[in-house]
């Protein structure tokens, strides 16, 4: 099995970008201080749409993602968020194809 991926994609009201950001990495640094089998996620800004970002990143497994997303502090750290977004959207994934550039 391969290993998992989550991702996000959310739209920013206008004007909360940046506390949306701050908010989003909070989250995530306190997820890899907290959750055995959290490695780390990036958040990317749509250069077209700037209040669209897709954040992604791997899992140790399938387990880990459920222990963070059922743990009571994820619950509260997504609804200081909330406040700050039109649209949100969360995935789990597979990886079903890779390409890796030789060096």
């Amino acid at each position: 099995m391969s290993v998992p991926y989550m991702s996000g994609e959310w739209i920013a009201k206008p004007g909360s970008e940046d506390a949306f950001i701050a908010a989003w990495h909070a989250m995530v640094e306190w997820g890899n201080a907290t959750i055995d089998g959290a490695a780390g996620a990036v958040l990317t800004r749509d250069r077209a749409e700037p209040r669209r970002f897709v954040s992604f990143g791997p899992w140790r497994d399938d387990a880990a993602i459920e222990a963070f997303r059922a743990h009571p502090e994820f619950r509260e750290r997504v609804e200081r968020i909330m406040p700050l977004l039109e649209r949100f959207t969360v995935y789990t994934l597979d990886v079903v194809a890779e390409v890796v550039r030789p060096d």
